[in-house]
């Protein structure tokens, strides 16, 4: 009969769980913040431009903004409709109408950085884990 042990499980958890108690839905969200921004950047710099109505509402905000939902600490990129009074209509040069072909800028801009943020946000939350070393 083999017999044997491991010592150091307890504080291998302890360590495990002081790694990962910095990674929350609040720390992700601030970091989702920095790195979604190129998608913004980029989605402005395709939008056709009439009023500057659209392009000035190309925001990286929470989400709560967006959908009013108020589960969670998510970021979102899109158009803010600015309390209802804004740019309501947003996704109807997206993605276009019966009578009117779509003008995407805010797809194409996430399909461009889509490598670029997942990199810099698992990067943010390795240096996060790697600090509570």
């Amino acid at each position: 009969m083999l017999d044997w042990s491991l010592d150091g499980l307890d504080e291998a958890r302890r360590k495990l769980a002081d790694v990962v108690r910095p990674i929350n839905d609040r720390r992700i969200g601030e970091h989702a913040a920095e790195t979604l921004e190129p998608i913004a950047e980029d989605a402005r710099r395709l939008v056709s431009v009439r009023s500057g109505a659209l392009h000035d509402s190309i925001l990286v905000a929470p989400t709560i903004e967006f959908t009013g939902e108020t589960e969670g600490q998510s970021v979102s990129v899109g158009v803010l409709e600015a309390g209802g009074d804004g740019v309501f209509w947003g996704h109807f040069v997206e993605f276009g109408t019966v009578h009117w072909p779509g003008e995407p800028f805010l797809t194409p801009a996430v399909y461009r950085n889509i490598d670029l943020i997942f990199t810099a946000l698992g990067k943010r939350l390795g240096e996060d884990m790697i600090g509570a070393l």
